[in-house]
């Protein structure tokens, strides 16, 4: 008795939306389909900021803190006058011009 009385209420529920109107379907269909319009505009526009986004950040950035100085990655050059040279230094000349022979790490052993 309590099945079929489960029964009856099941297909009077059914039979209640098959009895709707096509036309109320039909507005229901269009609602959920304007909804869905908006719902991918809006994902459409935060996917092009976030390309956006992913651009900005692949772009190389130069960082420059103000604060400390830049390294010295050269030697600094005996005055000529001085006459005197850092040790490991050597002179030398090639088409006029003067250069150096500076050494670049100590040999071991050496001071």
């Amino acid at each position: 008795m309590r099945m079929s009385l489960m029964g009856v209420c099941a297909l009077a529920v059914v039979g209640g939306i098959w009895a709707l109107p096509p036309a109320a379907r039909a507005d229901e269909g269009l609602k959920e389909k304007a909804d869905l319009k908006e719902k991918v505009a809006a994902l459409e526009q935060r996917v092009a900021k976030l390309e956006e986004r992913l651009e900005e950040l692949k772009s190389p950035r130069l960082y420059v803190n103000p604060r400390r100085p830049a390294p010295r990655l050269l030697p600094q050059l005996p005055a000529p006058e001085s006459g005197k040279l850092p040790e490991g230094w050597v002179e030398k000349e090639f088409n006029g011009q003067r250069f150096y022979l500076v050494p670049c790490e100590q040999q071991p052993g050496s001071k």
